[in-house]
Parts: C-alpha cells; structure tokens; sequence
C-alpha cells in the first residue's frame, strides 16, 4: 500500500506477487489450517491487485508480468484434495482420543467445568459401552474413512453444486427420534455431524479463491487493453494473445469466464459462482461462501467506487 501510494506500482505488485507465492509455499504439503491461511492471503493479494490496477495506469510490462503470475500461481496451487488426505491422516489419532477421557477435550480447550465434565462422562460411555452399540474403534474409523473419501473425491473432481448439496445434506443424513434405536455406529455419527459441515463452505471457498486468480488476470489484461486501444475491449477474446495468452476458464463450470459491458459503459467480468446458475454478472447479496446464494462472482471497474464506500463507511 505504501509504495502503491508513493506511485511506485512494479514494487506494489511484486510484494504481492511474492506474497502469493510465500503463502503456496507455507500451505504445500500442509494440513486444512495452511490451505484456509493460503487461500485468505491469495484473495486479499488479489484484491489489492485490481484495484491498484483499476486506479492506476499500469505500466505494461509490470501488468503483463502480474497477470503471467497469476496464471501460473493458479496452475501452481495445490489441490485440496491433497489436503484433505493430509488432514485424514490425523483421524485416526481423533478417534482414539474420542475413546480415551484422559485426554484433551476433541473440540479444544473447554473454559467451562460443566461443559468439560459432561463431555468427560460422554467420553467415558464411548470407552465403556460404546461396544454395545456399534461403536467400537474399528467402526467409527471405518465410517469415518468413508466421510472423509467422500470428501476427497469431490475436491478432487470439477465442482458440482449437487455434490455440496450431498455432502451437506445426504452424506451423513438427519436422524428421527425413532431411527435411533437404529442406528449402527452413533458415536461415529456424532463425529462425522461434529466434523463435516465446514467442509461444503471450504470447498467454495478453494474454487472462488481460484476464481479471484483468473478474474484479476483479466481485470489487469483489460486495463492494460484500455491504456494501448483507449477503449474497453468488445470481449475477453480481444485480449488473446497480446494481453493474455488465453481466456482463463470459470473455476466453477470450466467454461471461458463471462464478459460484457453494462448499459452504464463499465464492463463486468464474472463467474457464475458457487450455484452454477448465469445470472447475468448480478452480484451476490449474501455469504459469497455459500452454495445456495444467488449472484455471481464479479468483478467489475466499479470495485474502486465499493471499496471506496466500505471505507468511508468504516471511517464514520
């Protein structure tokens, strides 16, 4: 920020590029902790790219050079299912420290004795009679080996909303109060309804990460069109291969990000976001995390005027 406002853009842009880089570094080989660290670091950098991009005239080669680096720090980011098969392998030490009282609190320290000795009774059950009822050892890991599979193969594949929606809704279903008698493994239950419902929101979050790289590749692309042409560009395929040697794909289809010009002159560039529903580059109201939110993903040169009305508003 300081040497974007000292009008010094190349060393801006290269602390943030370093920045990215310095965080893909730091989340390799990692466990979710690194990638969550990772993911907030490359949005915020890219942020921070557009709009030093949308209010400044970028010299070409510095934009050239930003958006060859977010091309390659978006083919360079490591796959979060490789994550989640890192954070499996910590599953197993969970489930035995869920058999054993002894041991710290599974949900972190516990301020509260009350709360501490209900879990530490509930502990306790599982350890003693457990058994009775399905869950032993054994069977809770083979259950939750099976979640976390799941898991894994939807990271792993292109994103799908009706994967999230199985993952959130089906994968471990609600029970009714006369299913519990039925219910093989409840103490695996319980963890896999402790562990699983931040995995959907953290799936969106790995694919709008990926889609802030592309899109601030394009914003700079086109900024660095309109400073050469002195005009918008008609579409995304004007760019290519001067100003992009592509048109980066939509992380949450896999079709060519969408672009248009709006009745009021600003162009958009946009994704059809976590619902895969094309909505005309109308943004999101709600958590951009969420996969039942209308609104796209977009990225607009009206970005300068909102962040400039966020900080006025957090100013008064």
């Amino acid at each position: 920020a300081q040497k974007a406002a000292a009008g010094d853009l190349a060393g801006a842009y290269l602390e943030l590029e370093t920045s990215i880089a310095f965080a893909q570094i730091l989340a390799r080989g990692g466990v979710l902790i690194h990638a969550l660290v990772e993911i907030s670091c490359d949005m915020q950098a890219c942020k921070s790219m557009r709009l030093i991009a949308l209010q400044n005239e970028v010299p070409p080669d510095v934009a050239s050079h930003a958006v060859k680096r977010l091309r390659e720090a978006s083919r360079t980011v490591e796959p979060l299912a490789e994550t989640l098969r890192s954070e499996y392998r910590v599953v197993p030490g969970i489930v035995d420290m869920f058999f054993n009282p002894s041991k710290p609190s599974i949900l972190g320290p516990i301020q509260d004795e009350k709360s501490a000795a209900s879990e530490h009774r509930f502990r306790s059950t599982v350890r003693d009679f457990g058994w009775l009822v399905g869950s032993t050892r054994p069977v809770v890991k083979a259950n939750l080996a099976r979640v976390y599979k799941c898991l894994i193969k939807a990271s792993d594949e292109p994103y799908q909303v009706q994967k999230m929606q199985y993952l959130e809704k089906s994968l471990v279903p609600p029970i009714k109060p006369m299913d519990r008698l039925l219910l093989h493994d409840p103490f695996g239950y319980i963890l896999a309804k402790i562990l699983l419902p931040v995995y959907p929101g953290i799936i969106v979050r790995y694919h709008r990460r990926a889609t802030d790289l592309a899109g601030t590749a394009a914003v700079i692309a086109i900024r660095e069109f309109e400073q050469a042409e002195h005009r918008p560009p008609t579409s995304l395929q004007e760019l290519v291969p001067k100003y992009m040697p592509d048109i980066p794909l939509d992380p949450f289809d896999g079709a060519p990000l969408r672009y248009h010009i709006r009745p009021d002159g600003k162009w958009i560039v946009y994704s059809v976001g976590p619902n895969q529903i094309d909505e005309g580059g109308e943004q999101t109201k709600g958590d951009p995390r969420n996969y039942t939110d209308s609104g796209d993903v977009v990225f607009c040169e009206c970005e300068v005027d909102v962040a400039r009305e966020r900080n006025r508003r957090q100013a008064k």
